[in-house]
């Protein structure tokens, strides 16, 4: 499933469709408006340490960052 990757790569740029709209991908359920405001926030804030990381990690980042409430993944200095 790509619906987010593919919006986010519409309405933002490929870098934000590739990595958060992936991630939003993983949850596979649907993201609310507000939660994919908040990640895109999340991964712009945290983009410097995030991409440190492999591409899937990256992802996966931004997955557990709205899976769990919106709470930054303890391997994610803040």
């Amino acid at each position: 499933m790509t619906k987010y990757r593919d919006l986010l790569c519409e309405t933002h740029d490929n870098e934000i469709g590739s990595v958060v709209g992936c991630g939003l991908d993983r949850l596979s359920r649907d993201v609310s408006s507000y939660e994919i405001g908040a990640a895109i926030a999340f991964y712009t804030n945290n983009k410097s340490q995030i991409k440190e990381f492999p591409i899937n990690t990256r992802r996966e980042a931004v997955k557990e960052f709205i899976a769990n409430d919106m709470q930054v993944p303890s391997y994610i200095r803040t």
